[in-house]
């Protein structure tokens, strides 16, 4: 167990046991192998729900991205934050600024429903979509350098299983992704984010 698992392990947990449980995992939590969730990169998820200290004011984990980005939810604003807006000069508070991003998130997610209902006729992807909009003390982020975590102290963790091969997909859902990929190139209109949501779609 590295000293960044070791870290954040919960607080009734022991030591990793390799006599008793011969196989990779961080922790032993009620006499079961625990292992992290983590990224391709290596790092560790932060668990919904899990408080985070952003520039923007204090706040919690409301939703998580397959891609790794989290959808945070800002409960005390930082009052004494000035954003500079780059169009028109002047300067945003930390709650004007959030409301921004989350408009901005908002418009980016109808255009990828418009694309999908409207291209492919899909209106379960539409409608998936529309229902991942977020309100106005919300925004979207990326966790970024190795325990960059906003504070967060609770994370992704389950039993310790051996490796299992890849999903790779149904024969409809691969020839679904191949009809999306063959519009991109030939439209070279598609919204910003679409690989992002078929990650969601896929599991990737």
């Amino acid at each position: 167990m590295t000293f960044l698992s070791h870290l954040y392990a919960p607080t009734n947990s022991t030591a990793p046991n390799l006599k008793k449980f011969p196989y990779a995992h961080d922790f032993v939590l009620e006499g079961k192998p625990q292992t992290f969730a983590r990224t391709s990169e290596g790092r560790l998820i932060p668990a919904v729900g899990a408080e985070v200290t952003t520039r923007y004011g204090k706040g919690f984990i409301e939703r998580r991205h397959t891609g790794g980005d989290v959808v945070i939810r800002i409960v005390e604003f930082n009052e004494a934050l000035e954003v500079p807006r780059h169009l028109n000069g002047g300067y945003d508070t930390a709650q004007g600024h959030v409301t921004r991003l989350a408009e901005a998130y908002n418009n980016r997610m109808m255009r990828q429903a418009e694309w999908f209902a409207g291209y492919l006729n899909d209106i379960v992807s539409g409608d998936r979509l529309l229902n991942q909009i977020i309100d106005d003390d919300c925004y979207l982020a990326t966790f970024k350098g190795a325990l960059d975590y906003l504070g967060a102290t609770a994370f992704v963790y389950g039993s310790s299983v051996k490796p299992t091969k890849k999903h790779r997909g149904t024969a409809a859902q691969l020839a679904y992704r191949a009809r999306i990929e063959a519009l991109e190139d030939k439209l070279h209109e598609t919204p910003e984010g679409i690989a992002d949501q078929l990650a969601e779609c896929f599991g990737e």
